[in-house]
């Protein structure tokens, strides 16, 4: 016998130093960091209380939606957020569910395993969407209000563009309409580039974007120049506040659950949350 075969997991596997709530693309890497996850005693009593909760929240409505997780610096809350957050969603990674490879590690003679197991087995009850970002590293945290980043994001997750007065008065009403791939099939012949590619830069493919709006809505934007006015108008009456940015989920989602039959639920995960404030209480005010 090797002393590798003393262990559960596999000694020669790769251990990320740092885990980070954004990176949900890599199903393996996925895999692991919920397979590998050590569930200790006081884990176990965190996620059992969060899945309790979670899980009530699909049959009666509740105000307290908001979870905060504090810690010393490199005592995994990163790691944590995203493995409730990856229960939650219970993504299929490398053919079993989050939640399947989650109970795995759960130890069977525990005192809470059949309260996690329960909630566990509910998931696939509610249809939740994951963004999880972090927040402190996004472009202008500092100067822009919460709901205004937090719809930047959104919209993004919707596969619109960075800007969100572009992505607001045109790709969300084309959205409605079904002519989103249009536009984007449009921008993209002017600029010669793929979509992903102008979205991380707006400002460069400013003249593809006009262009392309005005071909494929002419009804509402008879010429390039009508987009550009229409977008200077809507960003000097900008006001995007917490209302405005629960209203615009509330619609996506009211809309999602009619088609899926099922509540449906999408979970932010806004991770480096202290760094973000700071000393400023604006910003904590924000949060609360």
């Amino acid at each position: 016998m090797k002393i590798a075969d003393l262990f559960e997991i596999r000694v020669e596997d790769k251990i990320e130093p740092v885990i980070k709530v954004g990176e949900t693309s890599d199903e393996h890497k996925l895999a692991a960091e919920i397979s590998s996850y050590v569930v200790t005693p006081l884990i176990e009593r965190q996620i059992d209380d969060f899945l309790e909760h979670y899980t009530d929240s699909f049959l009666s409505k509740t105000t307290e939606i908001g979870v905060w997780i504090s810690g010393y610096f490199g005592s995994g809350k990163s790691h944590l957020a995203k493995v409730m957050a990856m229960l939650c969603q219970n993504r299929l990674l490398e053919g079993a569910t989050a939640c399947e490879r989650f109970a795995a590690r759960v130890p069977a003679d525990s005192p809470r395993h059949g309260s996690i197991a329960r909630s566990l087995q509910r998931m696939p009850q509610c249809d939740t969407e994951l963004l999880a970002f972090n927040l402190n590293s996004l472009q202008d945290s500092r100067n822009t209000a919460l709901p205004a980043l937090l719809l930047s994001q959104y919209y993004m997750s919707r596969g619109y563009s960075s800007n969100r007065i572009y992505a607001r008065v045109i790709e969300a009403e084309l959205d409605k309409q079904g002519r989103l791939p249009a536009l984007h099939a449009a921008v993209g012949k002017r600029a010669g580039k793929a979509w992903a590619e102008i979205q991380q830069n707006l400002a460069f493919y400013r003249k593809p974007l006009y262009e392309g709006a005005s071909e494929v809505a002419p009804e509402s934007f008879p010429t390039p120049q009508d987009v550009e006015r229409a977008l200077k108008e809507a960003e000097q009456g900008e006001l995007y506040n917490v209302s405005f940015l629960v209203d615009t989920i509330l619609s996506d989602l009211n809309k999602r659950q009619q088609t899926s039959k099922r509540p449906s639920r999408i979970l932010l995960v806004l991770d480096e949350s202290g760094q973000w404030i700071e000393n400023s209480a604006t910003r904590l005010a924000q949060l609360l």
